[in-house]
């Protein structure tokens, strides 16, 4: 099994405390923030802003540092801002499963537990804002829109699991990956973003790890739905999707 220690996590030690600024939401940064349209706090007025603004800290971490690790304690709740977030889970053999990939907006904490199940890692350079999980809690039982919003969150991300679940079980090479670009262009056109082309933030290398193949296996996927006429592959990170529909197809999205 792969150990990490707890010096490579953020941990409890992450926030440097709560914000002393006072009043304003320019205060805080949040009324220029481009994840806010798919944010959690995307629901909250101005007023709830600068209130959760008060509670905030914010933190740049650099490739390859972790978020949390699998067993530390859910003290913390951490909203991506920019840059790109792994979340998997270590095998007895060493090897990982990633499990998702969170991208500026999206939520990370609050384990019913009170312990993290699973690591977070960062792929790129990321911005998070980072909560402490008491005084977030309170501000859900204020704020009922907040509170539902979290639960929008949670039916989400179970959905995407069992998505997950079936595409690792059920499907071919060649559709684990048609679902994989299909689920990254629906979450960029959501977050208002270009999917022409498609700008894959992660490499090769953590898209087989997601779809349970080989690297090899997922670099010829990639080649014979080019070859096919569905993509073109300007390079490694971009993808020109050629025929939607038989890319729909092939992920089962007709």
């Amino acid at each position: 099994m792969a150990v990490f220690t707890s010096e490579h996590s953020l941990g409890p030690t992450y926030a440097s405390g709560p914000c002393s600024l006072h009043g304003r939401i320019e205060d805080f940064g949040c009324h220029e923030c481009g994840a806010r349209r798919t944010a959690i706090c995307g629901i909250l007025d101005d007023e709830q802003i600068v209130e959760m603004g008060r509670m905030m800290t914010q933190k740049w971490i650099e490739p390859g540092q972790f978020v949390v690790l699998e067993g530390d304690p859910g003290d913390h709740a951490y909203t991506v801002t920019e840059g790109v977030i792994k979340v998997f889970k270590s095998l007895v053999d060493g090897r990982v499963q990633i499990t998702g990939f969170l991208l500026p907006g999206d939520f990370l904490g609050m384990p019913s537990r009170g312990q993290f199940m699973y690591s977070a890692e960062a792929i790129s350079r990321a911005r998070l804002c980072v909560f402490p999980r008491r005084p977030l809690l309170d501000l859900f039982d204020r704020s009922p829109g907040l509170e539902k919003r979290l639960l929008e969150i949670v039916n989400d991300e179970l959905t995407l699991a069992q998505d997950h679940m079936l595409l690792l079980g059920r499907r071919t090479a060649d559709e684990r990956v048609a679902c994989f670009l299909l689920e990254f262009a629906e979450r960029f056109s959501r977050a208002g973003w270009s999917v022409d082309p498609l700008t894959l933030p992660v490499g090769r290398g953590d898209i087989a790890d997601y779809l349970g193949l080989s690297l090899e296996t997922v670099s010829r996927s990639f080649s014979r739905l080019k070859k096919k006429g569905i993509l073109s592959l300007p390079n490694k990170r971009q993808v020109v999707i050629l025929e939607a529909e038989r890319l729909n197809e092939l992920g089962g999205r007709s």
